[in-house]
Order: structure tokens, then sequence, then C-alpha cells
């Protein structure tokens, strides 16, 4: 019998494909940007801003494991993460967690593995607590 599966599994489960160590070396993501990643499924259902990163990474490495060029489906869900995370980064209390931090981390992932054409995110960490904030330019 099948298993129930909601959006938040399916898309758990699609992370830790990406992780596993019989993935090939040039596929795996863990072996790509490190360890921490296996800690991401667990917080997955918690944080939208987190949730559509994780997404849109999942999407961006099939598409990159097929050998495709940068799709609209990752485009559309890059700009939709984008959002989630800005409306996460306006909410003081939301924006201090380690979830949303995780989503800035998972996004810049996005970026170096696919190389966005015509985005560049520029992330701002100043000393001050009150001042963290994630700002998208157009590349001249």
């Amino acid at each position: 019998p099948r298993v129930p599966v909601n959006g938040i599994t399916a898309l758990r489960n699609s992370f830790i494909e990406t992780l596993k160590p019989t993935t090939d070396l040039r596929y795996n993501l863990a072996w790509s940007f490190g360890g921490f990643l296996v800690d991401i499924p667990r917080r997955l259902g918690v944080n939208e801003a987190l949730d559509s990163a994780v997404q849109v990474l999942v999407d961006s490495h099939q598409d990159f494991c097929a050998g495709l060029g940068v799709t609209s489906r990752v485009l559309v869900g890059y700009s939709r993460a984008l959002r989630m995370l800005r409306s996460y980064l306006d909410d003081p209390a939301k924006a201090r967690t380690s979830e949303t931090l995780c989503s800035v981390m998972v996004l810049l992932m996005c970026q170096v593995r696919r190389r966005i054409t015509g985005l560049y995110i520029k992330i701002i960490f100043l000393q001050s607590p009150d001042i963290f904030s994630v700002a998208v330019y157009r590349c001249q």
C-alpha cells in the first residue's frame, strides 16, 4: 500500500535524496556545501522561508543533474523564496530564528549552484542585532 505523503514530506524526501552518500559526489549537496545540511530536513514545515528556499534548491539541483539550464520553474521558485524571506526578515522575531538564517544560506547555495542570471543577493550582517537584511540588486 502507498504511504500518504503531504507537501512537506515530499520536500523532505526530495532534499534527503540530494544528501545520500550514494549520490554521485559531483551532485551531492552535502559534499559541495557541508554537512550542516543534514540538520535541515527536521526544520522543514516550521518556517515558510526555509521551505521555499529548500524547494528551489531541490528544483535547481534536479535541473543541474539533468543538464538543463536555468528553467522558469527555478526562477519562479527563487523569486517566491526571496519574497518569503523578505517577509520573514521584516518581522524582528522571525528574522532572528535559525530557520530564517538557514534559508539565507540555502538561497546562497542556489545562487552558487546555478548562478541565476541577473540576480545578486547581497547579505548585510551588522553587529547590531536589530539590523539583518537581504537586498536584491540587478547585476550590471
